[in-house]
């Protein structure tokens, strides 16, 4: 991946910038790149408007690294707002932090999962 990360609210077409070309396994609302160079995927699901709401991917880097590495994909503008270790959840003891920010001038959250084994999720919500 570049150094100029596309975040979580952009286009698809900011990640196909730099990313490259989606996989052929993409579909129309969930969209696969390959990450040369580590053997990764990340998957960026969009909705009606072509914006990535939501992407994951998975590295064998540990949890706290998978959280930074995630907050790479965050807006500019994000603020912590909490943050947690999930040991109730199916994944195990998976840190949790949640974010403020705004976009298109709506105030809405984004909650990077991330777990021991590396995989991690930002999505953004209302």
């Amino acid at each position: 991946m570049h150094h100029a990360y596309p975040k979580v609210g952009d286009s698809i077409q900011a990640f196909i910038n730099v990313c490259g070309q989606p996989s052929t396994e993409s579909t129309n609302d969930m969209i696969l790149f390959e990450i040369p160079g580590i053997n990764a995927k990340l998957t960026c699901w969009i909705d009606e408007e072509k914006n990535v709401h939501k992407l994951s991917s998975s590295m064998p880097i540990g949890a706290q690294a998978a959280v930074e590495l995630a907050k790479r994909f965050l807006p500019a503008d994000a603020v912590p707002a909490e943050a947690h270790l999930d040991t109730d959840s199916a994944k195990l003891n998976a840190t949790v932090q949640t974010y403020e920010l705004e976009q298109n001038g709506q105030k809405k959250q984004a909650v990077i999962t991330a777990d021991e084994t590396g995989a991690f999720t930002i999505s953004i919500s209302d």
